[in-house]
Protein backbone atom coordinates (compact mmCIF):
# COMPACT_ATOMS: atom_id res chain seq x y z
CA UNK A 1 0.00 0.00 0.00
CA UNK A 2 1.29 3.34 -0.66
CA UNK A 3 0.63 6.61 0.24
CA UNK A 4 1.17 10.22 -1.33
CA UNK A 5 0.61 13.55 0.09
CA UNK A 6 -0.96 15.91 -2.09
CA UNK A 7 -1.20 19.54 -0.48
CA UNK A 8 -4.94 20.54 -0.46
CA UNK A 9 -6.28 24.19 -1.14
CA UNK A 10 -7.03 25.68 2.23
CA UNK A 11 -9.86 28.63 2.32
CA UNK A 12 -10.07 31.10 5.59
CA UNK A 13 -13.58 32.01 6.42
CA UNK A 14 -15.07 33.64 9.62
CA UNK A 15 -17.40 32.88 12.53
CA UNK A 16 -18.80 29.10 11.87
CA UNK A 17 -18.24 28.52 8.48
CA UNK A 18 -16.30 25.87 6.85
CA UNK A 19 -12.60 25.79 6.46
CA UNK A 20 -11.39 23.33 4.08
CA UNK A 21 -8.65 21.71 5.06
CA UNK A 22 -5.29 19.94 3.51
CA UNK A 23 -6.93 17.12 1.81
CA UNK A 24 -7.17 13.11 2.75
CA UNK A 25 -7.60 10.26 0.66
CA UNK A 26 -7.77 6.28 0.10
CA UNK A 27 -7.63 4.76 -3.35
CA UNK A 28 -8.57 0.94 -4.73
CA UNK A 29 -9.12 -0.72 -7.87
CA UNK A 30 -12.40 -0.58 -9.39
CA UNK A 31 -14.82 -2.57 -12.14
CA UNK A 32 -17.31 -0.43 -14.01
CA UNK A 33 -21.18 -1.38 -12.42
CA UNK A 34 -24.16 -0.09 -13.77
CA UNK A 35 -25.74 -0.26 -10.38
CA UNK A 36 -26.90 1.90 -7.88
CA UNK A 37 -23.80 1.02 -5.07
CA UNK A 38 -21.24 0.98 -7.89
CA UNK A 39 -19.48 3.24 -9.29
CA UNK A 40 -16.35 3.59 -12.53
CA UNK A 41 -12.93 2.81 -11.80
CA UNK A 42 -10.58 5.24 -10.79
CA UNK A 43 -12.79 7.57 -8.44
CA UNK A 44 -12.73 9.16 -5.51
CA UNK A 45 -14.98 10.36 -2.89
CA UNK A 46 -15.81 12.77 -0.02
CA UNK A 47 -15.28 11.38 3.16
CA UNK A 48 -16.90 13.56 5.93
CA UNK A 49 -18.15 12.97 9.64
CA UNK A 50 -19.62 14.81 12.68
CA UNK A 51 -21.79 17.47 11.47
CA UNK A 52 -23.82 18.07 14.62
CA UNK A 53 -26.85 19.29 12.93
CA UNK A 54 -28.16 19.28 16.35
CA UNK A 55 -26.64 19.89 20.14
CA UNK A 56 -29.07 19.21 22.87
CA UNK A 57 -27.85 22.64 24.61
CA UNK A 58 -30.00 24.43 22.16
CA UNK A 59 -33.12 22.68 23.52
CA UNK A 60 -32.53 22.22 27.21
CA UNK A 61 -30.25 24.86 28.74
CA UNK A 62 -30.75 27.84 29.95
CA UNK A 63 -31.21 31.46 28.09
CA UNK A 64 -27.08 31.94 27.75
CA UNK A 65 -26.08 28.11 26.72
CA UNK A 66 -29.20 27.81 24.30
CA UNK A 67 -28.06 30.68 22.66
CA UNK A 68 -24.53 29.89 21.95
CA UNK A 69 -25.69 26.43 21.20
CA UNK A 70 -28.55 27.61 18.32
CA UNK A 71 -25.36 29.76 17.04
CA UNK A 72 -23.29 26.38 17.18
CA UNK A 73 -26.19 24.48 15.67
CA UNK A 74 -26.77 26.92 12.51
CA UNK A 75 -22.97 27.26 11.73
CA UNK A 76 -22.46 23.60 12.00
CA UNK A 77 -25.94 23.19 8.96
CA UNK A 78 -24.25 26.02 6.97
CA UNK A 79 -20.87 23.71 6.82
CA UNK A 80 -22.67 20.89 5.62
CA UNK A 81 -24.54 22.96 3.47
CA UNK A 82 -20.78 24.70 1.79
CA UNK A 83 -19.42 21.08 1.83
CA UNK A 84 -22.20 19.68 -0.37
CA UNK A 85 -22.48 22.66 -2.41
CA UNK A 86 -18.57 22.57 -3.03
CA UNK A 87 -18.07 18.69 -3.08
CA UNK A 88 -18.62 18.11 -6.84
CA UNK A 89 -16.22 21.31 -7.64
CA UNK A 90 -13.57 20.64 -5.67
CA UNK A 91 -10.40 20.63 -8.24
CA UNK A 92 -9.04 16.50 -7.68
CA UNK A 93 -9.27 13.93 -10.35
CA UNK A 94 -10.44 13.70 -13.82
CA UNK A 95 -14.12 14.44 -12.68
CA UNK A 96 -16.51 14.88 -9.58
CA UNK A 97 -16.47 12.81 -6.40
CA UNK A 98 -18.77 9.64 -7.24
CA UNK A 99 -20.25 9.58 -3.69
CA UNK A 100 -20.49 10.73 -0.16
CA UNK A 101 -19.10 9.23 3.31
CA UNK A 102 -20.56 10.36 6.35
CA UNK A 103 -19.10 8.63 9.50
CA UNK A 104 -21.47 9.27 12.05
CA UNK A 105 -22.74 12.47 14.48
CA UNK A 106 -25.58 14.08 12.86
CA UNK A 107 -26.63 14.68 16.51
CA UNK A 108 -30.47 12.89 16.57
CA UNK A 109 -29.56 11.18 19.56
CA UNK A 110 -33.09 11.55 21.55
CA UNK A 111 -31.50 11.35 25.18
CA UNK A 112 -30.02 14.74 26.15
CA UNK A 113 -26.35 13.83 27.78
CA UNK A 114 -27.71 15.51 31.16
CA UNK A 115 -30.65 13.91 31.64
CA UNK A 116 -30.69 10.19 33.77
CA UNK A 117 -32.21 7.88 31.06
CA UNK A 118 -29.89 5.14 31.99
CA UNK A 119 -33.02 2.92 32.07
CA UNK A 120 -35.64 3.99 29.54
CA UNK A 121 -35.58 3.41 26.24
CA UNK A 122 -34.87 6.22 23.74
CA UNK A 123 -38.83 6.86 22.91
CA UNK A 124 -39.15 8.04 26.48
CA UNK A 125 -36.35 10.54 27.07
CA UNK A 126 -36.96 12.99 24.63
CA UNK A 127 -37.66 15.95 26.08
CA UNK A 128 -37.84 19.16 23.84
CA UNK A 129 -36.88 17.38 20.94
CA UNK A 130 -38.87 17.90 17.71
CA UNK A 131 -38.08 14.85 15.80
CA UNK A 132 -40.37 15.88 12.92
CA UNK A 133 -38.54 18.74 12.36
CA UNK A 134 -35.15 16.95 13.10
CA UNK A 135 -36.33 14.62 10.37
CA UNK A 136 -37.23 18.02 8.04
CA UNK A 137 -34.15 19.49 8.11
CA UNK A 138 -32.00 16.77 7.15
CA UNK A 139 -34.16 15.83 4.34
CA UNK A 140 -33.51 19.39 2.74
CA UNK A 141 -29.67 19.38 3.66
CA UNK A 142 -28.91 15.68 2.47
CA UNK A 143 -31.57 16.12 -0.30
CA UNK A 144 -29.54 19.06 -1.84
CA UNK A 145 -26.62 16.86 -2.15
CA UNK A 146 -25.15 16.55 -5.89
CA UNK A 147 -23.82 13.21 -4.67
CA UNK A 148 -26.83 11.23 -4.52
CA UNK A 149 -25.38 8.06 -2.61
CA UNK A 150 -24.41 8.90 0.76
CA UNK A 151 -22.67 5.50 2.55
CA UNK A 152 -23.20 6.40 6.16
CA UNK A 153 -22.66 4.78 9.35
CA UNK A 154 -24.30 6.24 13.37
CA UNK A 155 -22.09 8.06 15.56
CA UNK A 156 -22.17 8.20 19.47
CA UNK A 157 -24.04 11.47 19.33
CA UNK A 158 -26.91 9.77 16.61
CA UNK A 159 -27.57 6.75 19.72
CA UNK A 160 -29.56 6.88 22.72
CA UNK A 161 -27.10 6.19 25.47
CA UNK A 162 -24.55 4.90 23.35
CA UNK A 163 -26.56 2.00 23.56
CA UNK A 164 -25.17 -1.22 21.47
CA UNK A 165 -28.85 -2.65 21.87
CA UNK A 166 -31.37 -3.34 19.30
CA UNK A 167 -34.20 -1.03 20.39
CA UNK A 168 -31.66 2.09 20.44
CA UNK A 169 -30.04 1.36 16.47
CA UNK A 170 -33.62 0.56 15.60
CA UNK A 171 -35.16 4.13 17.14
CA UNK A 172 -31.96 5.68 14.85
CA UNK A 173 -32.71 3.05 11.54
CA UNK A 174 -36.51 4.21 11.82
CA UNK A 175 -35.18 7.86 12.41
CA UNK A 176 -32.99 7.89 8.83
CA UNK A 177 -35.85 5.83 6.97
CA UNK A 178 -38.13 8.76 7.40
CA UNK A 179 -35.34 10.80 6.37
CA UNK A 180 -35.50 8.96 3.21
CA UNK A 181 -38.99 9.25 2.66
CA UNK A 182 -39.08 13.09 3.11
CA UNK A 183 -35.89 13.56 -0.14
CA UNK A 184 -37.99 10.96 -2.22
CA UNK A 185 -41.42 13.13 -1.66
CA UNK A 186 -38.85 16.17 -2.29
CA UNK A 187 -38.49 14.43 -5.81
CA UNK A 188 -34.56 14.43 -5.06
CA UNK A 189 -32.81 11.12 -5.95
CA UNK A 190 -30.44 11.58 -3.02
CA UNK A 191 -30.14 7.84 -1.54
CA UNK A 192 -28.86 7.37 2.16
CA UNK A 193 -26.97 4.03 2.96
CA UNK A 194 -27.20 3.18 6.46
CA UNK A 195 -24.30 0.80 6.66
CA UNK A 196 -25.27 -0.07 10.49
CA UNK A 197 -28.45 -1.01 9.74
CA UNK A 198 -27.85 -5.04 9.88
CA UNK A 199 -26.20 -4.57 13.83
CA UNK A 200 -30.28 -4.05 14.89
CA UNK A 201 -30.85 -7.74 15.76
CA UNK A 202 -33.67 -7.45 12.88
CA UNK A 203 -32.10 -6.47 9.49
CA UNK A 204 -30.22 -8.73 7.04
CA UNK A 205 -26.52 -8.42 7.10
CA UNK A 206 -26.43 -7.57 3.62
CA UNK A 207 -27.50 -3.69 4.74
CA UNK A 208 -23.98 -3.17 6.07
CA UNK A 209 -22.55 -3.58 2.82
CA UNK A 210 -22.22 -1.88 -0.40
CA UNK A 211 -19.94 -2.24 -3.27
CA UNK A 212 -18.56 0.86 -4.50
CA UNK A 213 -16.01 -0.22 -7.14
CA UNK A 214 -14.71 -4.08 -7.80
CA UNK A 215 -13.37 -5.83 -5.96
CA UNK A 216 -13.52 -2.74 -2.65
CA UNK A 217 -16.66 -3.26 -0.44
CA UNK A 218 -17.56 -1.16 2.20
CA UNK A 219 -18.93 -2.61 5.36
CA UNK A 220 -19.86 0.02 8.63
CA UNK A 221 -18.99 -0.90 11.86
CA UNK A 222 -20.89 -0.38 15.27
CA UNK A 223 -18.60 2.11 17.04
CA UNK A 224 -20.72 3.46 18.50
CA UNK A 225 -20.93 2.81 21.68
CA UNK A 226 -17.29 1.57 22.56
CA UNK A 227 -16.42 5.38 23.94
CA UNK A 228 -19.51 4.39 27.02
CA UNK A 229 -17.80 4.91 29.92
CA UNK A 230 -20.48 2.79 32.13
CA UNK A 231 -19.82 -1.17 30.92
CA UNK A 232 -22.46 -3.57 31.54
CA UNK A 233 -23.05 -7.03 30.89
CA UNK A 234 -25.87 -6.20 28.51
CA UNK A 235 -23.29 -3.62 27.00
CA UNK A 236 -20.36 -6.51 26.34
CA UNK A 237 -23.33 -8.87 25.05
CA UNK A 238 -24.76 -6.48 22.37
CA UNK A 239 -21.07 -5.35 21.67
CA UNK A 240 -20.38 -8.96 21.16
CA UNK A 241 -22.85 -10.05 19.08
CA UNK A 242 -22.27 -6.88 16.68
CA UNK A 243 -18.96 -8.04 16.29
CA UNK A 244 -20.03 -11.28 15.34
CA UNK A 245 -22.01 -9.81 12.81
CA UNK A 246 -19.27 -7.65 11.32
CA UNK A 247 -16.67 -10.58 11.50
CA UNK A 248 -19.76 -12.86 9.55
CA UNK A 249 -19.64 -9.71 6.87
CA UNK A 250 -15.53 -9.43 7.00
CA UNK A 251 -15.16 -13.37 6.30
CA UNK A 252 -17.51 -13.38 3.40
CA UNK A 253 -15.63 -10.32 1.68
CA UNK A 254 -12.16 -12.52 2.26
CA UNK A 255 -14.28 -15.47 -0.03
CA UNK A 256 -15.11 -13.02 -2.42
CA UNK A 257 -11.90 -11.47 -3.15
CA UNK A 258 -13.35 -7.94 -1.99
CA UNK A 259 -10.91 -5.35 -0.13
CA UNK A 260 -12.72 -4.04 2.41
CA UNK A 261 -12.86 -0.04 3.84
CA UNK A 262 -14.33 -0.25 6.61
CA UNK A 263 -16.71 2.57 8.04
CA UNK A 264 -16.34 3.75 11.24
CA UNK A 265 -17.22 6.81 14.04
CA UNK A 266 -14.90 6.14 16.51
CA UNK A 267 -11.29 5.62 15.66
CA UNK A 268 -9.19 3.36 18.03
CA UNK A 269 -6.69 5.84 18.53
CA UNK A 270 -5.95 7.73 21.43
CA UNK A 271 -8.31 10.80 22.20
CA UNK A 272 -6.58 14.43 21.85
CA UNK A 273 -8.60 15.58 24.24
CA UNK A 274 -7.73 13.20 27.18
CA UNK A 275 -4.35 13.41 26.51
CA UNK A 276 -4.18 16.66 26.56
CA UNK A 277 -6.06 16.87 29.91
CA UNK A 278 -3.81 14.21 31.46
CA UNK A 279 -1.01 15.58 29.93
CA UNK A 280 -0.96 19.40 30.74
CA UNK A 281 -3.52 19.83 33.75
CA UNK A 282 -2.74 17.08 35.49
CA UNK A 283 -6.40 15.16 35.16
CA UNK A 284 -6.10 11.94 35.03
CA UNK A 285 -8.38 9.52 32.42
CA UNK A 286 -11.16 7.36 33.73
CA UNK A 287 -10.65 3.89 34.35
CA UNK A 288 -10.50 0.97 31.74
CA UNK A 289 -13.86 -0.56 31.34
CA UNK A 290 -11.85 -4.28 31.69
CA UNK A 291 -8.51 -3.29 33.55
CA UNK A 292 -7.38 -6.48 32.37
CA UNK A 293 -3.33 -6.30 33.18
CA UNK A 294 -2.99 -7.80 29.29
CA UNK A 295 -5.34 -5.35 27.98
CA UNK A 296 -3.47 -3.68 25.29
CA UNK A 297 -5.96 -0.66 25.45
CA UNK A 298 -4.08 2.65 25.64
CA UNK A 299 -5.16 4.69 28.88
CA UNK A 300 -6.07 7.42 26.76
CA UNK A 301 -7.76 5.27 24.33
CA UNK A 302 -11.19 6.59 22.30
CA UNK A 303 -12.60 3.03 23.28
CA UNK A 304 -13.50 1.63 26.41
CA UNK A 305 -14.20 -1.82 25.82
CA UNK A 306 -13.06 -5.59 26.95
CA UNK A 307 -10.01 -7.22 25.98
CA UNK A 308 -11.70 -9.85 24.00
CA UNK A 309 -13.42 -6.75 21.90
CA UNK A 310 -10.44 -4.77 20.85
CA UNK A 311 -7.77 -8.23 20.42
CA UNK A 312 -10.70 -9.51 18.27
CA UNK A 313 -10.53 -5.96 16.51
CA UNK A 314 -6.85 -6.27 16.05
CA UNK A 315 -7.38 -9.75 14.35
CA UNK A 316 -9.56 -8.25 12.06
CA UNK A 317 -7.37 -5.00 11.54
CA UNK A 318 -4.51 -7.45 10.21
CA UNK A 319 -6.24 -9.20 7.85
CA UNK A 320 -5.40 -8.62 4.19
CA UNK A 321 -9.25 -7.98 3.78
CA UNK A 322 -9.27 -5.06 5.34
CA UNK A 323 -7.68 -2.01 3.22
CA UNK A 324 -8.79 1.33 5.07
CA UNK A 325 -10.36 1.87 8.35
CA UNK A 326 -12.20 5.77 7.34
CA UNK A 327 -13.34 7.10 10.90
CA UNK A 328 -14.03 10.79 12.47
CA UNK A 329 -15.25 11.71 16.40
CA UNK A 330 -12.88 13.69 17.12
CA UNK A 331 -12.83 17.35 17.82
CA UNK A 332 -9.31 18.29 18.06
CA UNK A 333 -8.04 22.33 15.88
CA UNK A 334 -4.95 20.55 15.28
CA UNK A 335 -4.51 19.59 11.62
CA UNK A 336 -1.75 17.37 12.27
CA UNK A 337 -4.61 15.19 14.44
CA UNK A 338 -5.88 14.28 11.54
CA UNK A 339 -2.82 13.26 9.32
CA UNK A 340 -0.81 10.11 9.20
CA UNK A 341 1.23 8.62 10.89
CA UNK A 342 -0.43 10.13 13.82
CA UNK A 343 2.15 10.08 15.87
CA UNK A 344 0.58 12.26 18.73
CA UNK A 345 -0.82 9.37 20.03
CA UNK A 346 0.64 6.34 22.21
CA UNK A 347 1.96 3.41 20.19
CA UNK A 348 1.26 0.34 20.86
CA UNK A 349 2.94 -3.21 19.70
CA UNK A 350 -1.09 -3.87 18.09
CA UNK A 351 -1.79 -0.58 16.29
CA UNK A 352 0.62 -1.24 13.49
CA UNK A 353 1.50 2.26 13.10
CA UNK A 354 -1.71 3.40 12.05
CA UNK A 355 -1.18 2.15 8.64
CA UNK A 356 -4.91 1.34 7.40
CA UNK A 357 -6.72 4.28 9.91
CA UNK A 358 -7.66 7.53 7.79
CA UNK A 359 -9.32 9.96 10.13
CA UNK A 360 -11.62 13.11 8.60
CA UNK A 361 -11.47 16.35 10.60
CA UNK A 362 -15.27 17.35 11.47
CA UNK A 363 -17.41 19.54 10.35
CA UNK A 364 -18.68 21.25 13.24
CA UNK A 365 -17.35 23.80 15.20
CA UNK A 366 -17.48 21.80 18.67
CA UNK A 367 -14.92 22.28 21.02
CA UNK A 368 -13.24 24.86 18.44
CA UNK A 369 -15.03 27.54 19.13
CA UNK A 370 -13.07 29.41 21.73
CA UNK A 371 -9.49 28.45 19.72
CA UNK A 372 -7.51 30.32 17.74
CA UNK A 373 -7.00 27.92 15.02
CA UNK A 374 -9.87 25.10 13.94
CA UNK A 375 -8.88 22.02 11.64
CA UNK A 376 -12.33 21.54 9.95
CA UNK A 377 -13.42 20.62 6.82
CA UNK A 378 -13.12 16.71 4.66
CA UNK A 379 -11.34 14.25 3.19
CA UNK A 380 -11.00 13.16 0.02
CA UNK A 381 -10.50 9.54 -1.10
CA UNK A 382 -9.21 8.25 -4.11
CA UNK A 383 -9.77 4.59 -5.39
CA UNK A 384 -7.16 3.77 -8.04
CA UNK A 385 -5.85 0.73 -9.40
CA UNK A 386 -3.51 -0.96 -6.84
CA UNK A 387 -2.77 1.61 -3.91
CA UNK A 388 -4.30 3.61 -1.17
CA UNK A 389 -3.46 7.38 -2.58
CA UNK A 390 -3.49 10.43 0.09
Amino acid sequence: MTNRTRPGRLVRVCGYALAILAVTACGCKNEPKEKAERHEPGIWFVHATDPHIFIPAATESADKEKAMAVKQQEGNEEALSNMLKRSRSVPEGDGPPAFLVLTGDLGVDPCPPKKDVSEKPPAACTSNIDPDKQIAKLAVLLGASPLKDIYLVAGNNDIANEDPGDEALLAFNKFLDKVQTKITEAKSNVQLHNLTRCYDGKSDSSSCVADVSDPYRLIGFPSYSFKNKELKDATLKSQEKQFDIFRGLLAQAGQAHKKVLVLSHVPEIDDPFTLGQDRYSGVAPGKSNDPAADNARSRWSTWNVSKKLLDDWYTALASDSVEAVLAGHLHDSHREAYRPPYSWSTPTSQRGGFQKLFLAPPLAVKNQDSSPIQARGFSLIHLESDHVRR
